[in-house]
C-alpha cells in the first residue's frame, strides 16, 4: 500500500481543500464523484474523486483542487498498478450560479503509482485538461448539484522494473454530487 510520505501527501491535500472549500464563503464548492479512466497502456479504471474549488475575485473563475483513487489500471498480464492523482488547477464557468453551469479546467498534478509485489512504478507529473457541467446551484437546490466531467490526463511516462516506460495518459469521465455555497 501507499507509503507516509504518500499518506502525508493525501493529507495535505485534503487540508488544500478545506481551505480553498472555506476561502469564499459566496462561491465555493466541494464533490464526490464516480471516476472512470482509459489508460493508454493500462485497462481502464475506476474509482472515487474529491473535488473543490473557489472564487478568485474574478467572476466565474476558480482556483481548484483534486484527488482521486483507482485500485487497478494495470493490464491483466501485469503486476497490479494502484494510482492516487493529486491535481490543481483553474476553473472557468461559463454560466456561474445558472441552473445549468458549463465549465473547463487546466491544471497540473502529481501522480503517485503503487505496484503490487515489490513492482516498481515511479510517481511522475503532469496535466489535465476537464470540460464539466454543474446542474442546479445554490440558490436553486439549496446548495445541492449534480456535475458530469469530460477530462483528459496527460502522464510523463513512468517507469517500471525492467519493462518500457509506462504511458497512463488517457480519458476518463467523472459523474458526482456536490455542495455550493
Amino acid at each position: 500500500m501507499f507509503n507516509c510520505t504518500k499518506k502525508l501527501s493525501v493529507a495535505l491535500s485534503m487540508l488544500i481543500f478545506g481551505v480553498l472549500a472555506a476561502s469564499s464563503a459566496e462561491a465555493s464548492d466541494l464533490a464526490v464523484d464516480y471516476s472512470y479512466w482509459n489508460t493508454s497502456d493500462g485497462k481502464a479504471a475506476s474509482g472515487l474523486m474529491l473535488h473543490g474549488a473557489a472564487d478568485v475575485g474574478t467572476p466565474g473563475l476558480q482556483l481548484e483542487g483534486r484527488i482521486s483513487y483507482y485500485d487497478n489500471i494495470s493490464v491483466a498480464s501485469d503486476p497490479k498498478i494502484t494510482v492516487l492523482p493529486v491535481e490543481a488547477g483553474a476553473r472557468l464557468h461559463m454560466f456561474p450560479g445558472s441552473m445549468i453551469d458549463p465549465y473547463g479546467s487546466l491544471g497540473l498534478g502529481y501522480y503517485f503509482f503503487d505496484g503490487s509485489s515489490g513492482f516498481n512504478v515511479d510517481n511522475s507529473w503532469g496535466g489535465y485538461a476537464v470540460l464539466g457541467s454543474n446542474f442546479g446551484m445554490a440558490d436553486m437546490l439549496g446548495g445541492f448539484s449534480i456535475n458530469t466531467e469530460l477530462f483528459y490526463r496527460y502522464i510523463k511516462d513512468a517507469s517500471r522494473d525492467n519493462f518500457p516506460d509506462y504511458d497512463a495518459s488517457g480519458w476518463g469521465f467523472n459523474v458526482g454530487a456536490g455542495f455550493h455555497w
